[in-house]
């Protein structure tokens, strides 16, 4: 089901397939190594399911759901004006709770992403040039 028929292309589950290639990955065992908790990577999944397996996929989502918002896995941090935190987006599940700006206050956050190609050819040059061997 479509919101808005009219403008979808007939080939839709192709196009928005390809944009999202996984919601969850698992190693040779079978053990899960990554999986994502987003919108975004849960369409392609759902389009390309079954009605059984979107039930289940469905109720797999809301038990994940339901764990994660326990107190009991979750760090709360609240910034104050000058934090900055950095972490791998992929490696880190994270989010924010909802605020109130009082009076006057502004809000600002700035996200920055980099390009680990970059990053890892910028430490293999300077490694080389410093003669420090790489752990990566």
């Amino acid at each position: 089901m479509a919101l808005w028929p009219s403008a979808l292309p007939d080939n839709i589950q192709e196009l928005i397939a390809f944009m999202s290639p996984f919601c969850l990955r698992l190693d040779k065992n079978g053990q899960i190594v990554r999986f994502a908790y987003n919108n975004h990577v849960r369409d392609s999944v759902v389009l390309n399911s079954t009605p059984e397996e979107t039930v289940q996929l469905y109720e797999a989502y809301l038990t994940l759901g339901k764990m994660l918002r326990e107190p009991a896995n979750q760090i709360e941090h609240k910034m104050v004006p000058g934090d900055m935190i950095t972490f791998n987006n992929s490696r880190v599940l994270h989010g924010r709770s909802a605020f109130t700006v009082q009076g006057g206050q502004s809000r600002f956050l700035r996200g920055i992403y980099l390009d680990w190609d970059i990053m890892y050819s910028r430490m293999r040059v300077l490694a080389k040039k410093l003669n420090i061997p790489l752990s990566y």
